[in-house]
């Protein structure tokens, strides 16, 4: 299937039956099976976003596994790998705590959170989407890696947390657009809503305060958590992806975390008397930089 067309798909999947609470999937025909190939591909570069297809039967069980791996076809069939079959055990429990009023025994399919094999950043970000089956009424929180893009719908929600160390100075900022931005900490909910036209988290943790990111926090301070177009000159995303020269362009990796912006600039030369010394503190300063990026489900 073209991706255009699979992208719609899953659009109208997310959107037009997003649920109020995260039910399992039922299993019980060919669409709900497509359905469920969907939903995986959609995230596919979500490394812990895993699933669990649970029946009673194990025939039918392995029957819908090897579907499911039709149906995700040549170019997703390795994905098949983050599924996995659960018993009968499995099956009544996810069923029994829904309101779904689905009879106990149905084979039915949910998310599941993987074991983090590796570590990629100070920075956690978990969502929760209420559009994602889980094995029970509850969403299932889904943490994501460094640099990786998840699609939702406009009912998900994420939490940030970081276990950097103490003396750090934070940033974290929230970008739809060229310099449409809102500062992600002045946010009053916990539990952040997800922008509706999408959005990638700017996090950034460094040793001593960024100016340029304290004039955005300090343009941002009128309305705390509103958005506010600050203008192309203020693009975070451009900056710290290496699109554009600026802070987290250039870097130079110090340890698998941390960073240091690259100097090309050549030596200062001795200042005249009357001239302030050049101040070179924010390209030595250690950074770490971390983007996230939520695709909402109508994005082609």
């Amino acid at each position: 299937m073209r991706k255009a067309a699979r992208d719609l798909l899953v659009a109208g999947l997310l959107i037009a039956a997003s649920p109020a609470v995260a039910d399992p999937l039922p299993l019980g025909d060919d669409a709900a099976i497509e359905k469920l190939s969907q939903l995986i591909v959609a995230n596919a570069g979500v490394e812990r976003l895993h699933w669990v297809v649970a029946a009673d039967d194990t025939k039918v069980q392995t029957r819908l596994l090897k579907t499911l791996a039709v149906k995700l076809g040549v170019d997703h069939g390795d994905l098949i790998e983050r599924v996995r079959g659960e018993g009968p055990a499995a099956s009544t429990r996810a069923i029994g705590g829904t309101a779904s009023g689905t009879t106990g025994g149905s084979p039915v399919a949910y998310v599941e959170v993987a074991p983090a094999l590796r570590t990629t950043c100070s920075w956690n970000v978990a969502v929760s989407d209420p559009a994602l089956p889980s094995p029970n009424a509850k969403p299932t929180p889904i943490p994501l890696q460094k640099g990786e893009t998840m699609t939702v719908s406009q009912k998900a929600s994420f939490e940030i947390s970081t276990s950097g160390p103490l003396q750090s100075t934070l940033y974290a900022f929230g970008e739809t657009g060229s310099g449409s931005i809102r500062d992600l900490a002045a946010v009053p909910e916990y539990a952040i809503p997800a922008a509706d036209q999408g959005e990638t988290l700017v996090l950034v943790r460094a040793r001593k305060p960024i100016p340029y990111l304290d004039t955005i926090k300090n343009q941002l301070a009128a309305n705390p958590g509103d958005r506010a177009d600050l203008g192309a000159d203020y693009a975070l995303v451009s900056r710290f992806a290496g699109g554009t020269r600026g802070i987290g362009a250039l870097i130079q990796l110090v340890d698998p975390n941390m960073v240091v912006a690259e100097n090309t600039t050549p030596p200062p030369t001795r200042p005249k008397p009357e001239e302030p010394a050049p101040d070179l503190t924010a390209s030595a300063d250690l950074q770490e930089t971390c983007l996230f990026t939520l695709k909402p489900a109508l994005s082609m």
